[in-house]
């Protein structure tokens, strides 16, 4: 997702909570759709991680305008998200072995 308006919005989220990071991919699931996640992680509180997400998907909406917002937005902590990545890659593998 090469789009201006993206960085620009990662650059704000990154500058309205302090020791947030946002990655972009798709995600791993292999039951899910596999569309973008704007996923911000933050070693935070929930009403904090819930703010941050609020303000990422308004500011989404707010450049994206009237276009579909290209992707989903999620807030986690980074343990919670590594957490999914090592299940995801499990439930991968396992499928991958099954189709053998």
């Amino acid at each position: 997702m090469n789009d201006g308006r993206l960085q620009t919005i990662i650059a704000a989220v990154e500058a309205r909570f302090p020791g947030a990071r946002v990655e972009i991919g798709l995600d791993p699931w292999p039951g899910t759709a596999r569309i973008p996640v704007f996923t911000i992680l933050l070693d935070a509180d929930l009403d904090t991680r819930r703010a941050a997400q609020a303000f990422a998907l308004q500011l989404g909406l707010d450049a994206f305008g009237r276009e579909d917002l290209p992707y989903v937005v999620s807030a986690v902590t980074p343990e919670t998200w590594a957490r999914y990545q090592r299940d995801a890659a499990e439930a991968l593998a396992q499928e991958a072995a099954s189709k053998n």
